[in-house]
């Protein structure tokens, strides 16, 4: 990477974090250059849209590794049941690993902009249809019936077990989700 791609990718990295941890609205740009030690016109040379541009490229960034995760935990399951087990599981040990304080930028960005911001509902929007699309395949491959269906709904209930799993400062939601990953995929 050149010296211009690693101040664009550390002040993503950075605003990422930031995004997760406090939210979109909490997070100052100010406090996103202190942090990744990076000069103002440094960040709008690269976002020259401003912190929305930063935060469309954050959702992006983050929907492409969260979806190589994804993919790296399905490829190596045998079945639906495992793969979502496995994938759920996963992200209980990041999450407690973090002590409860990681969650996922793209809810965060989704829950507090997506009406406000055309341009970041879209990248939102984007994201999650990758993972949805991701499982679905997934779920097609090894004959799950509703596939589509399916997908959704389990993407959401990961989603909404993040979120729990942060109010209530416990990996619990993850782990009461991955014992009923069965009735989810209809097993």
């Amino acid at each position: 990477m050149s010296k211009g791609q690693l101040t664009r990718q550390r002040m993503v990295d950075t605003a990422t974090q930031l995004f997760d941890r406090q939210g979109y609205a909490a997070t100052g740009l100010s406090q996103i250059l202190k942090e990744s030690g990076t000069p103002r016109g440094s960040f709008y040379y690269h976002f020259p849209d401003g912190k929305e541009a930063l935060a469309e490229a954050v959702v992006q960034a983050h929907a492409e590794q969260f979806g190589a995760n994804i993919s790296a935990v399905l490829s190596a399951a045998p079945d639906p049941i495992t793969g979502a087990r496995m994938a759920v599981g996963l992200l209980a040990v990041q999450v407690a690993e973090s002590g409860c304080t990681t969650g996922c930028p793209v809810t965060s960005i989704a829950f507090e902009q997506a009406v406000s911001s055309p341009r970041l509902q879209a990248a939102t929007r984007t994201a999650i249809d990758g993972w949805v699309a991701l499982v679905a395949d997934f779920l097609v491959a090894h004959g799950t019936p509703d596939p589509q269906a399916r997908a959704t709904v389990l993407v959401g209930a990961v989603q909404g077990a993040l979120v729990q799993c942060r109010a209530y400062g416990s990996r619990q939601p993850l782990d009461h989700l991955s014992t009923l990953v069965p009735v989810l995929l209809g097993s």
